[in-house]
């Protein structure tokens, strides 16, 4: 989870305040979250692949929203590959429901990809982000239920011509390393957004 919130902007908490009287009905618990994300990188000189399914026992989400921004975040629990996607509430509509672009040039989603390496003294990590690689895709949002603040929905994110991530090199020489194209495509199902006045 901590690696989770490094790729998101602190929030303050969401506070509700809620009454109960001896005639009140228990509010039936929210459903059980189910996440999905599969990766592939597609080694270009060669021609081979390096392809991992998640299941969704393994995977844990982010989602938080402000007036401003929203952001929603992916990643398996003790695994090494993130994804954070950016978009502006204010370009949405009220039921957020829709379809919205990952291009690098024209898209309403900012996304950002990190793969994590341990290391003895922790961890480093490879950080793509589309303001600075090609970048293609969507992010639909299939469903929210406002009154419970529950969001649904699937991505997709391509990440082309990128220097491999997964490679430990320490060299400058970039020309080194490998190129890739990097592919991620997931789905959510009643993932809590936390709402931010």
């Amino acid at each position: 989870m901590k690696t989770l919130a490094l790729l998101l902007l602190p929030a303050a908490a969401l506070l509700t305040a809620t009454s109960c009287s001896k005639d009140s009905v228990k509010p039936k618990p929210d459903p059980a979250v189910e996440l999905g994300m599969q990766r592939s990188f597609h080694f270009t000189a060669d021609n081979t692949h390096r392809d991992t399914t998640f299941a969704s026992g393994a995977m844990e989400s982010l989602a938080a929203r402000t007036s401003q921004e929203m952001y929603l975040c992916f990643g398996p629990a003790a695994g090494a590959d993130y994804i954070n996607l950016k978009l502006d509430p204010r370009q949405m509509p009220s039921n957020l429901v829709g379809t919205y672009s990952l291009d690098s040039n024209t898209g309403a989603v900012y996304s950002r990809y990190l793969y994590r390496r341990i290391t003895p003294s922790g961890y480093s990590a490879s950080i793509l982000s589309s303001d600075d690689h090609p970048t293609t895709g969507t992010l639909t949002i299939s469903h929210y239920d406002a009154e419970r603040k529950l969001i649904s929905g699937s991505y997709t994110a391509q990440f082309t011509g990128v220097y491999d991530p997964t490679s430990t090199s320490t060299s400058t020489n970039h020309t080194q390393l490998r190129r890739c194209n990097l592919s991620l495509s997931g789905t959510f199902e009643n993932v809590k957004l936390s709402v931010v006045p």
